[in-house]
């Protein structure tokens, strides 16, 4: 799922790191909407050795959600969980589709588990957050020839589902 020079999302992979880098694959069970025949393909980190210096950008498609029409193979909408993820924060479940009444609308939702202990939640019908996803400023890496993303999404709703982060008590 790596883009091609002229493809959505070719520019986050900077100095050509398409052409050498290994993969972006779905190691995780994929889920499907068979009403509206779309796909959804959630999406593992580029490489397995987490130095991100020799892929640097954003890696697009990479640690993310991408819903495909089944029948034209045309990406609907994705949605990226982590920019050049150096954490193996990826997606190890299928996302999960489930209805919900939010503010007494019913909204066809998709649920993503991630290994940051946060739930993303999308309408899957137009990939648009349920609740507000916003952009914080990351911490930068101290490695040498590593530049990270200068900002990550953190979901607002749910809570995490587990402690984030490190104490002297774990």
């Amino acid at each position: 799922v790596i883009p091609r020079p002229g493809e959505l999302g070719h520019e986050t992979w900077e100095n050509d790191a398409w052409k050498r880098t290994g993969d972006v694959s779905s190691w995780a069970p994929m889920s499907a909407d068979p009403e509206r025949g779309i796909v959804y393909i959630p999406t593992n980190p580029p490489t397995m050795d987490y130095y991100g210096g020799f892929r640097p950008g954003d890696n697009l498609f990479s640690t993310s959600v991408i819903a495909l029409d089944v029948k034209t193979g045309k990406r609907v909408w994705h949605q990226q969980l982590v920019k050049h993820d150096i954490w193996n924060y990826d997606t190890p479940t299928a996302p999960i589709l489930l209805d919900v009444n939010v503010n007494g609308r019913r909204i066809p939702g998709l649920f993503q588990i991630t290994k940051q202990s946060w739930v993303y939640s999308y309408n899957r019908h137009t990939g648009e957050p349920i609740w507000p996803i916003v952009e914080k400023p990351a911490l930068q890496s101290k490695v040498p020839g590593e530049k990270l993303a200068t900002t990550q999404p953190h979901v607002t709703k749910p809570a995490p589902y587990d402690l984030q982060g490190r104490t002297e008590e774990h």
